[in-house]
């Protein structure tokens, strides 16, 4: 029976996973319908738990079944030549299975009558939230490539902590906008069985997901081309990758929280965000490119007079990171 024990922890965790998640957005709803604001601590801190849920799960897990829970991290696994199409099957019929178990319980264990059960699912602009979803389930997935999968960050003690803190960056962000689960067994299994609109809103937080699961394997692909080619050195398009896509993230994680969030209390949900994204890409691709993911820092270290980064490099990098700034901007802009 030891062949069962990866199919039966990817099972628990994606079934604590999209329980907490359930019961969360639960209460949150009705803690928005009791007239409190919608960013207050209760509604907002709540995406913590399932943060410490996720990193707690991650830590026990790994070393059994590689701690996916996630259907979308499965496919980046398996795009990636980190699984095998095998058990990959197993592995989403049970995570899918575990979802819509963990929904059912949760349309049980809510107190909220059918319309408000709909709410959950319904988003406001449904093209800027399909955007946010593809955007953080790619970040999700990057991360766990990166610091979980990758041959050079073997054996470290910080990717659960990583794993985790990447939900929490995202789910800071775009929960206003969006379910912000980023995994595809929790959007199906809590709109089966708590959305009015039967599968059709989860279905495209799952499709969305699964997008962003297949743009976080070409990323890693670029980013660390040794994994798939021993002979072929990393070189400055992988750093120059490394320092756009992290800056990139980092930038809209901040935008997001500045323009969605309440005045009187954007500024702690911002430094929450920004760090939790901050120190998850700096454990993803500081072996890298040092993960800078700042114009400042980069010319900083060259005016250090250290020799720890090359002018060209440094001049490359701001030129890098101002355009990825830049492009974020477009992007939180473009949503409103």
């Amino acid at each position: 029976l030891i062949w069962l024990g990866p199919y039966v922890a990817e099972f628990l965790g994606t079934y604590s996973i999209t329980l907490a998640t359930g019961l969360c957005l639960t209460g949150t709803h009705e803690a928005f319908t009791d007239g409190l604001k919608p960013h207050s601590n209760d509604a907002t801190w709540v995406r913590a738990q399932v943060a410490g849920l996720y990193v707690a799960l991650t830590y026990v897990m790994e070393p059994v079944s590689g701690a996916h829970f996630n259907p979308a991290v499965s496919l980046a696994s398996l795009l990636t030549r980190k699984a095998k199409l095998g058990p990959m099957f197993g592995f989403w019929l049970v995570q899918f299975a575990a979802g819509l178990l963990a929904g059912w319980c949760c349309s049980h264990l809510g107190h909220l009558d059918t319309e408000e059960k709909a709410q959950i699912f319904v988003p406001r602009h449904v093209m800027y939230t399909a955007m946010l979803e593809i955007v953080y389930a790619c970040m999700f997935c990057l991360v766990l490539l990166n610091v979980a999968c990758s041959y050079e960050n073997r054996g470290n003690g910080f990717y659960g902590l990583a794993i985790g803190l990447a939900f929490l960056a995202g789910s800071l962000a775009s929960s206003d906008l969006s379910i912000a689960a980023f995994n595809p067994a929790v959007s199906l299994g809590l709109d089966i069985a708590l959305g009015s609109m039967g599968f059709i809103s989860g279905l495209g937080c799952a499709l969305c997901n699964f997008v962003g699961a297949g743009v976080a394997a070409l990323l890693f692909r670029i980013l660390r081309p040794e994994e798939f080619q021993a002979t072929k050195p990393r070189g400055m398009l992988s750093r120059c990758a490394s320092e756009f896509i992290g800056t990139f993230f980092l930038a809209v994680t901040v935008l997001l929280t500045l323009v969605t969030d309440s005045v009187d209390n954007h500024w702690r949900i911002t430094s929450v965000a920004a760090a939790a994204c901050l120190l998850s890409l700096s454990c993803s691709f500081n072996t890298i490119s040092g993960s800078l993911f700042n114009p400042a820092v980069s010319l900083g270290i060259v005016t250090a007079g250290r020799n720890k980064l090359a002018i060209v490099d440094a001049v490359t990098y701001a030129s890098l990171q101002c355009c990825a700034g830049a492009l974020a901007g477009v992007l939180v802009f473009v949503g409103g």
